[in-house]
């Protein structure tokens, strides 16, 4: 009897400890395709080596670019398509739901985020506007230092050689 109640403790104990809710690697769904690469590139150059500790919006957040900046970038930066302008405006007319991106282990979502905003920066991206054929493409990026002081940037990159690379920052921002 003794050998029975050990063996179903036993039991019990390997199936509740396997329940798959249990499990941290099913709670990680990574997002796949070219907004998680660019994502994955402008986090990685900005805040690769940063003292703070990174806190990510859930979700896009749309950020504004006024007529005059619009105008300015495109001086800055003359390959940038009125395509990919357009369809800028066009995807961040809603926001969505991001998954972790991978390859990155120096942030957390801000919603798993429980502690003071001291040493933190606050960080928010936009939906991203391509061209027609994907081969370039702009993103904005909010941060907040601190709950104190920040900046809005928006980067244009290219598709070169199998992979995004950044060729422009034009800041929208600070404060």
């Amino acid at each position: 009897m003794k050998y029975i109640k050990l063996f179903i403790s036993i039991i019990l104990f390997l199936t509740f400890s396997c329940e798959e809710y249990k499990n941290p690697m099913h709670e990680f769904e990574y997002g796949l395709g070219n907004d998680y690469q660019i994502y994955q590139k402008i986090l990685i150059e900005k805040f690769h080596d940063t003292e703070y500790y990174v806190i990510l919006k859930d979700s896009t957040e749309f950020i504004e670019i006024s007529n005059h900046q619009i105008s300015s970038m495109k001086d800055r930066i003359p390959e940038l398509s009125d395509e990919t302008l357009d369809k800028y405006f066009l995807k961040n007319n809603h926001s969505r739901k991001l998954n972790n991106i991978s390859n990155i282990d120096f942030y957390i979502f801000d919603s798993d985020y429980q502690y003071d905003k001291e040493n933190t920066v606050l960080v928010w991206l936009s939906e991203i506007g391509y061209n027609a054929s994907e081969t370039q493409a702009i993103v904005a990026m909010g941060s907040i230092y601190a709950a104190l002081v920040g900046e809005g940037i928006l980067f244009f990159l290219k598709y070169e050689n199998g992979r995004w690379e950044i060729k422009n920052e034009y800041p929208l921002w600070i404060a």
